[in-house]
């Protein structure tokens, strides 16, 4: 009306017109003066005049029919003028009918059933009950049930979500909403594929354990050594009802953060096969960029804490060598003969070719599992949850399950204090993976992101914050690695890598002077933290550890995604709730993960 002048008739006439929107203009007859009638009434009308009605025109008589949906007492005009904020209930009753020829109470069916139907029960044939008066109050206060399970279905249980419900609403819907029973919402919400509620609340499961084995069922299996009902499940002792998955490589390798990307598909396949534990002993991690020797997955990694969310994530166990007999200690995984090249169990008998190998199943080349990850980190594949967002089991690992081993830990936390000041208050300071050290210099992908000078980067950061946004820097780079090629060769200065001279000295500089004109103090852990420990003679596995947690923890993070180390911090990082991470790029600062990101970005690299 507006643009072009029109009055309002002339624009209601013109936005019906079919001739001026090909056929499929924005309103119809019921908006044109002087019809304002629905079209299907119009073509009712001129059907009947003409005497004859077509089987399809016969069903378009259901827009006359009284709709009631079989329940003239509880189905009125109430009712049918009800909204779920999509559809009106007696509208899109009627849509059904005309639009797809469905029966009266096959349309009240339909349009009553769903999660969030636009009629309720009271169009619902064959219940016709009015739903109870909303008391708002009562249902959100007092609403509770424990679905017969009162030690295990609890407040905790409750609040667990299968990223599409949570728990106790889900239950809260059903019994409110569908009038189900208390124990039929319980079985309902814990069935299926992905359900909104665990075991925990599934009436029967969580009262009755799992029966004792019996003295037969002992002696098949001969265990002499222990009882398989004895173990805690945070012990590392398995379980004989249970079956394992083990790594078919029988340790992990490359840089620590790629290591763990292993482990993590590792792990969410291990729950896609069905397995209720993993082989500890096939996941050896390797101190790759230190003594290039293996150390327990145990001994670096809170092994009890994590076996004390089965069965939401598989127990880590140890191998059983009358459980696992397909599993060889010596090469902590399946052992070949070396003449005929065939598998045999750990007492040196062949498997014959038509065994597969299932105490425990053996799955992933490093390769296939790392080709795994990237997909899972791009919302692809076969462990990516609904509506592409992150695995549960893999937020849960990243927010709680993963912690290191007490000892590593209380390294952690002393190093920690030893940088805070004696004032007892927390010190609030960014992480910066600078990912500049001479590997990265020769890593031959994503070039088009890398920045490969510090001091370009601490430039950037400086321009993008004109105040200190911290009072402290932490910069969680490989000195060693760098000091490798980070001063003149003096023998053949013409292969001395200068942007390596300059990236040593610039740290150097940041760590004696500070950042901001000093007003920011820079620090940094080198494989010397563990000297007297433990983990002394595996310095950089375990000193990648410490960095990481550190970094973990910071007010700020910037990174890298040329790095699955920096790809690794800012997931954890986002599934922890803490937003405030940039990258830095060839041209500044950027942010990461901005206000109203729903997933952690990919890992290209």
């Amino acid at each position: 009306m507006d643009q072009y002048k029109l009055d309002e008739n002339d624009a209601c006439t013109s936005a019906a017109s079919k001739e001026n929107y090909g056929g499929n203009p924005p309103c119809d007859t019921r908006c044109v003066p002087g019809i304002c009638k629905n079209p299907k009434e119009i073509k009712l009308e001129a059907t009947r005049a003409n005497g004859s009605t077509s089987n399809q025109e016969q069903s378009n008589t259901n827009d006359d029919q009284t709709i009631d949906c079989g329940c003239p007492v509880t189905c009125d005009e109430e009712e049918l003028g009800a909204t779920n904020g999509h559809h009106i209930c007696g509208e899109r009753i009627h849509y059904l009918m005309s639009r797809h020829h469905t029966s009266q109470l096959d349309a009240c069916r339909i349009a009553s059933d769903g999660e969030s139907p636009p009629c309720n029960s009271a169009c619902r044939p064959g219940v016709c009950q009015k739903p109870p008066k909303e008391e708002k109050e009562p249902v959100e206060m007092e609403f509770r049930v424990d679905c017969g399970c009162a030690e295990t279905c609890d407040d905790l249980a409750q609040s667990y979500t299968n990223g599409n419900f949570i728990c106790g609403q889900r239950l809260e819907y059903l019994m409110t909403k569908h009038h189900v029973t208390e124990d039929e919402a319980c079985r309902q919400s814990t069935e299926g594929e992905n359900p909104p509620c665990t075991t925990g609340c599934k009436p029967g499961v969580c009262k009755t354990p799992e029966p004792p084995l019996t003295i037969l069922e002992k002696r098949e299996l001969n265990v002499t050594t222990y009882d398989l009902n004895a173990p805690p499940k945070t012990s590392l002792l398995p379980w004989g009802n249970l079956t394992s998955m083990a790594s078919y490589t029988s340790h992990l390798y490359s840089g620590f953060r790629n290591q763990m990307a292993v482990f993590t598909i590792l792990i969410l396949e291990s729950i896609r096969q069905g397995h209720g534990q993993f082989m500890v002993e096939s996941i050896r991690m390797k101190d790759t960029y230190g003594s290039n020797r293996f150390i327990k997955f145990e001994e670096l990694w809170d092994v009890e804490h994590w076996n004390s969310y089965y069965p939401l994530l598989p127990r880590l166990v140890n191998s059983d060598p009358i459980l696992h007999d397909q599993f060889d200690r010596s090469v902590r995984g399946p052992k070949r003969d070396k003449a005929t090249k065939k598998w045999l169990f750990n007492n040196g008998t062949e498997i014959p070719n038509d065994v597969k190998a299932e105490r425990p199943a053996y799955w992933g080349s490093q390769q296939l599992v790392m080709s795994g990850f990237m997909r899972y980190s791009k919302g692809r594949g076969p462990y990516i949850g609904p509506r592409k967002s992150a695995n549960r089991a893999d937020i849960l690992m990243q927010r709680e399950a993963l912690r290191p081993h007490p000892n590593l830990q209380a390294i952690i936390d002393n190093v920690l204090a030893s940088v805070s000041g004696n004032d007892g208050k927390k010190l609030e300071y960014m992480t910066v993976h600078a990912r500049v050290e001479p590997d990265m210099q020769r890593h031959k992908v994503c070039r088009d992101y890398k920045v490969y000078n510090l001091t370009e980067i601490i430039r950037f950061m400086e321009e993008q914050w004109p105040e200190p946004p911290v009072s402290a820097v932490f910069m969680p780079i490989n000195r060693e690695l760098l000091e490798q090629e980070g001063y003149p060769n003096k023998e053949e200065p013409e292969k001395t890598n200068w942007v390596a001279v300059e990236n040593l000295k610039a740290l150097d500089d940041a760590l004696e002077n500070g950042l901001w004109g000093g007003k920011v103090k820079v620090f940094r852990f080198g494989a010397n933290v563990m000297k007297g420990t433990k983990y002394e003679k595996r310095p950089s596995i375990s000193g990648s550890m410490l960095a990481y947690f550190v970094a973990l923890q910071g007010k700020m993070f910037v990174g890298t995604r040329v790095s699955s180390y920096s790809h690794g911090l800012v997931t954890n990082r986002f599934h922890r709730k803490d937003l405030e991470n940039y990258e830095y790029l060839p041209d500044g600062i950027h942010q990461w993960t901005p206000p109203g990101t729903r997933l952690p970005p990919p890992f290209d690299c």
